[in-house]
């Protein structure tokens, strides 16, 4: 799967050589102008320059922790006597920049290892259980008094109504969109009047609900 990942420096050089360390690990967003850098737009982890000019990297680990208190942050640094000032904003870790191309590939290791999500979920169906990683649930539908858990390539009917299905899910990116649906939004690719998208499949969206599942979709996936 994916991640999201922000890279925040004043200096590009260092952006590009954090970018081309990072490769194809997570999807980056780079921003050298932290004025440009929108909060209130989710991303799994962020790389963040302490020392920049016009607002330090403690500042905004501070300012986003706030919206988004799950992301990873870590710090990337030439100015080792920094570290200790960022402690108290918790970050996932520090990175010497006079280090990078040593220290990063170990902290992405462990980054990844630490946003992989491990929840699954368990149903039994006559008398056979499934368990399944709740990312790989794309929607879920109720659908005459059963659920039907819709994945990538296939479908579970499990004996149970949805609002039973839901309490055990844990993820928050899944959310109602209507009556009878509980979709897994990172798995949507687009919005569209009133139906949100899934790899070709289309799912009615409430008038009631359109304008939170739009808010949560911003975090999620800033295309929106």
């Amino acid at each position: 799967m994916s991640f999201k990942l922000a890279i925040i420096d004043d200096d590009q050089e260092d952006i590009e050589r954090i970018k081309k360390l990072v490769g194809d690990e997570m999807e980056c967003t780079c921003f050298q102008d932290v004025k440009v850098f929108d909060t209130k737009i989710y991303y799994d982890a962020l790389f963040l320059d302490i020392d920049m000019p016009e607002k330090s990297g403690l500042e905004l680990a501070r300012e986003y922790r706030a919206l988004h208190p799950h992301t990873c942050i870590v710090f990337i640094t030439n100015h080792n006597e920094l570290v200790y000032k960022a402690i108290n904003t918790h970050p996932f870790d520090f990175i010497r920049k006079e280090n990078l191309e040593k220290e990063l590939p170990l902290v992405l290791k462990e980054l990844k290892r630490e946003l992989t999500p491990h929840h699954t979920i368990s149903f039994v169906i006559k008398g056979a259980t499934y368990i399944i990683n709740e990312e790989d649930i794309y929607y879920c539908e109720s659908f005459n008094h059963i659920t039907i858990v819709h994945l990538k390539d296939s479908e579970l009917r499990v004996n149970s109504q949805l609002k039973s299905i839901i309490s055990k899910l844990t993820s928050p990116y899944f959310m109602r969109t209507g009556r009878s649906y509980y979709v897994n939004l990172k798995h949507v690719i687009a919005l569209e009047n009133q139906e949100l998208i899934l790899h070709q499949i289309h799912i009615p969206i409430s008038r009631y609900h359109k304008k939170a599942i739009l808010e949560r979709l911003k975090e999620v996936n800033h295309a929106f």
